[in-house]
């Protein structure tokens, strides 16, 4: 998302509606997990579900004045076939915090 952020702001105007389409396959029978040291999950997170095909739109600056939010609300339908887990806005903001951190 932010690399099509930069994109549109190199070759257009920010009222420019960005669409975002991911399909995950191959889920069904897969666990939740984290490889996050110190982050645990319950291993009872298993999906029953083959695939998950997500989607959004924002402009450029939708998505560097609201990243958060914007992928949070994109990745709920994606947790919530591992046992309806329930996707905190919080793990989202420390994730995107990280990533940042490491390469922004």
């Amino acid at each position: 998302m932010l690399f099509a952020s930069r994109l549109v702001r190199q070759f257009d105007d920010n009222d420019t509606k960005i669409l975002v389409h991911c399909r995950y396959t191959g889920l069904r029978g897969r666990r939740l997990d984290c490889l996050t040291p110190g982050r645990h999950l319950s291993l009872n997170y298993v999906s029953s579900d083959d695939t998950a095909d997500l989607q959004t739109q924002a402009t450029a600056q939708q998505i560097d004045d609201n990243l958060v939010e914007i992928l949070h609300q994109l990745l709920i339908p994606l947790y919530e076939r591992f046992a309806f887990f329930e996707l905190s806005l919080g793990l989202v903001r420390a994730e995107v915090e990280q990533m940042r951190r490491n390469r922004f």
